[in-house]
């Protein structure tokens, strides 16, 4: 998974995996995986996945945050 995720061989994966913080390559995956699933919702308003609900989830957050801040400023 992370030699196709990331175009690389086995052991090149494998010394990535040791020299950095543990969780950290799966964190970018998952984070890969946030902003595909993003970008495809922006582009069709539209799914049903997990990762789709989150977006949208993530998207009502940060409007919400932005009308507070707005109602705070004035």
């Amino acid at each position: 998974m992370l030699c196709e995720a990331f175009g690389c061989l086995p052991s090149e994966a494998w010394r990535e995996v040791l020299r950095l913080p543990a969780g950290m390559l799966t964190r970018i995956l998952e984070a890969r995986g946030y902003w595909r699933t993003k970008a495809a919702y922006d582009a069709r308003g539209r799914g049903e996945s997990p990762l789709v609900h989150l977006v949208k989830t993530i998207d009502l957050e940060l409007v919400q945050e932005a009308r507070d801040r707005a109602r705070a400023a004035g």
